[in-house]
């Protein structure tokens, strides 16, 4: 409590391992673009786009289970079943065209859907993601918005909790 240190820091830097291990495999993703001789296109050079949105995604959901976890200290007892839930919410293993009709607006509220459906496009030449992107692009920045807010509330009394 006495020396300063940015709290925000903590939930930034649990990030940076998952990046580095994305920036391997985005290395190697090059060797083989380029031994295959595939002329990048426009979704290619977005990818570092949907990596951006990727990183809030993961920002945003770090804020506000680390403040969370903080002041309740239950909270990461349900983190892997809430994980888990959430990975089956999300077109990770499965595209997102396997959500039909108005059902797809709902799924788009999810945040992370319209970031995997933009790297399914970019890397994998998926189909172009529509307008649940920017439904989950508006939910994402929602999030995002609520968690810095909540985060910031709540990391004075973090000191005094841990």
């Amino acid at each position: 409590t006495k020396v300063y240190f940015p709290r925000m820091l903590a939930p930034i830097a649990a990030i940076l391992p998952g990046l580095v291990d994305l920036a391997v495999a985005l290395v190697a993703l090059v060797v083989v673009i380029v031994a295959e001789g595939v002329t990048p296109g426009i979704a290619l050079l977005l990818t570092p786009l949907w990596i951006l949105g990727l990183v809030a995604v993961a920002l945003a959901v770090g804020l506000w289970l680390s403040a969370l976890n903080a002041r309740y200290r239950d909270v990461r007892y349900a983190l892997p079943f809430a994980t888990q839930l959430w990975l089956f919410v999300t077109p990770v293993i499965y595209p997102a065209s396997y959500v039909s009709g108005d059902w797809r607006y709902l799924y788009a509220v999810n945040p992370a859907v319209g970031v995997f459906e933009g790297f399914r496009w970019s890397v994998l030449g998926g189909p172009v993601p529509g307008a649940e992107a920017f439904i989950s692009l508006g939910s994402l920045l929602a999030l995002l918005a609520s968690a810095t807010a909540y985060f910031q509330s709540v990391q004075r009394e973090m000191a005094d909790v841990i």
